[in-house]
Order: C-alpha cells, then sequence, then structure tokens
C-alpha cells in the first residue's frame, strides 16, 4: 500500500468496522477555499474501544499517520495533528493548509471528489461533487462542511452566506461557491490597531520634540562680596560694586 493511501484506507476500513460490529463513530470534514486554490482543511475521526482492538494498537495506527502526514508535507502541505481519548474512544484532529484542488482531493477525500475552477460572471466559481462511500453508513456521524466566500448553490444545508454542510448525507454532495479571501476583518482590525498605536506613539513623540526645552536659568556672584547676581547685572544688587 502506498504512503498515500495510509490515512484515506484508514478512513475507510474503520468505517466498514463501524458497519459489522454495530458501534458508531464519528467523521468530520471541514474545508475553507480561498482564493488562487489554497485552502485550509479541518479532520477529525473518533475510534470507540470496541474497534481500536480490531483495527490495531494505536501505536500502530499512529505509526501508519506519521508516515501519512510526512508524505502530504513533501507534497507541499502543511500538518499539525494530535490524539487525544475521551474514556473508552481515541479522537485524532489534524488541520491541513495546502495549495491546489488535487491535493485537497488526495488529502480529504481520498481521489473520490470532483473539483474544478471557473470563471463566472467575472468571478471565479469553484464546482464541487462528492459522492459519500457507502462504507460510512456505519458512522454514527459523517459530516461534510464547506467554506467559501459565497454558497452560489448546493444540496446541503446552507448555514450561513459562505457554508454549506452534510450531515450523513448519503449519495452525491453537489455545490458551487466562490473562493473566500484570505485577508479577513480581524486581521483588519489587528492592522488597524497596529497603525494607530504606532501613529499615536509617533505623534507624541513629536509633540514633545517641540516643545522647547526650559534650561535652568544661570547663576553669577559678585567679586566683592559674593552675593548672588544676574549675569548681565552691571553692579551688584548687595554691595553695588561695579561687575
Amino acid at each position: 500500500m502506498s504512503k498515500k493511501a495510509h490515512l484515506s484506507f484508514y478512513l475507510l476500513v474503520i468505517a466498514a468496522v463501524f458497519t459489522l460490529v454495530g458501534c458508531g463513530g464519528n467523521i468530520d470534514r471541514t474545508v475553507t477555499f480561498y482564493k488562487d486554490e489554497a485552502w485550509e482543511a479541518d479532520i477529525e475521526f473518533s475510534l470507540p474501544g470496541e474497534l481500536i482492538a480490531l483495527v490495531g494498537s494505536p501505536e500502530e495506527l499512529e505509526a501508519d499517520i506519521a508516515e501519512t502526514v510526512a508524505d502530504w508535507e513533501e507534497k507541499g502541505a502543511d500538518v499539525s495533528w494530535d490524539s487525544r481519548r475521551q474514556e473508552t474512544t481515541l479522537i485524532y484532529s489534524f488541520h491541513v493548509e495546502g495549495e491546489g484542488l488535487s491535493l485537497l482531493n488526495e488529502i480529504v477525500f481520498e481521489n473520490r471528489a470532483a473539483l474544478r475552477v471557473e470563471d463566472a460572471e467575472g468571478q471565479r466559481q469553484i464546482y464541487f461533487s462528492y459522492r459519500t462511500s457507502n462504507d460510512l453508513a456505519g458512522a454514527s456521524t459523517d459530516n461534510v462542511t464547506l467554506h467559501g466566500r459565497e454558497i452560489i448553490s448546493s444540496n446541503g444545508e446552507q448555514i450561513d452566506s459562505g457554508t454549506v454542510q452534510w450531515v450523513n448525507f448519503g449519495g452525491q454532495l453537489e455545490a458551487v461557491l466562490t473562493e473566500k479571501s484570505q485577508f479577513s476583518l480581524g486581521t483588519f482590525l489587528l492592522i488597524v490597531v497596529a497603525v494607530v498605536g504606532i501613529g499615536s506613539g509617533g505623534w507624541f513623540v513629536w509633540q514633545r520634540r517641540q516643545q522647547p526645552q526650559l534650561l535652568p536659568a544661570a547663576t553669577a556672584f559678585c567679586s566683592n562680596c559674593g552675593a548672588s547676581r544676574s549675569p548681565q547685572a552691571k553692579f551688584c544688587p548687595s554691595c553695588g560694586h561695579p561687575q
């Protein structure tokens, strides 16, 4: 079995075992589409205790996952993942960022989705089509969520103007959506706050520099009696002696 097939293979094997043994599990996939075929995805699947022994030990599974992740990274993806245990259930979570719809298809949809970009009415539109596997019918939940700038059409449940979701959806998933800008409102606000802060600090420094510096007045002393006097005085104010 090739490296690139490892994780997809395990997802399908896990789902098949769900069906055979009648125990539930969860598979969640979320994808956000950005401009120029950039994307990020979150994948999470859980294995109940009854299933772990059938699939293999956690150490064996994680060794294969690590090999698969290394292969994704060689192809240019940025991957972070972790595992956690919730009672007797093992949960694996992946966050993947990359470029290119073919790489997205390989990592998230087992190379079984149809993804293409077309120009329509002056804007780039992503056409997404994916047929769910019959093997996944045994999972308690099999969720697919897509995020974009705007969902133009879909046969899923539209959560908001830029999000569509399918929950345990059997058959063909279809959606047309536009790409989302990576320059988010939160990023814009952070930049505005930084610019305002730097500008305010610069203005304060400039104002301080424009203020005249008050120097202490110079003091002279009488050569006759030693009393203090102004440096400009021609006579001592105390004894009247010429200076």
